[in-house]
């Protein structure tokens, strides 16, 4: 579990230097006076401390994660408080989808309004 740990921490910080990009580009289309500008840039924030703080966990780790038997009290407590960091976070990134539409059909919401309103969703009235 040690060396799977390991792996994961180094996975998962590969996939965050995926995501910045994406997600990045996606912030800069927001508008300022939109709500959800905001919450992208509280989202960005926690994500760049949960990733500095893998970072410094993977560094922790990577002389001894080989041999060791069991995962240091420090890179312990890391991994737990960098994970509920990205719970927050991933609240506030659903929050943007969910809530305000961030990237949802940005090209075609006429199309597909129509095609959920033929399925019969219950949707709110357009402004």
């Amino acid at each position: 579990m040690v060396r799977l740990s390991f792996w994961a921490i180094l996975l998962g910080l590969v996939a965050a230097l995926i995501a910045i990009p994406t997600g990045l580009v996606d912030w800069l289309r927001i508008k300022k006076e939109k709500p959800a500008w905001r919450i992208g840039l509280y989202h960005m924030g926690l994500n760049a401390l949960v990733v500095a703080i893998f970072v410094i966990n993977a560094k922790i780790r990577v002389q001894s994660f080989r041999f060791d038997t069991e995962v240091d009290a420090r890179a312990l407590t890391l991994s737990i408080v960098g994970a509920l960091l990205l719970v927050g976070s991933a609240y506030l990134g659903g929050l943007m989808v969910y809530d305000h539409g961030i990237s949802v059909a940005r090209h075609s919401k006429k199309k597909w309004r129509a095609v959920a309103e033929s399925a019969g969703a219950n949707l709110p009235e357009q402004k």
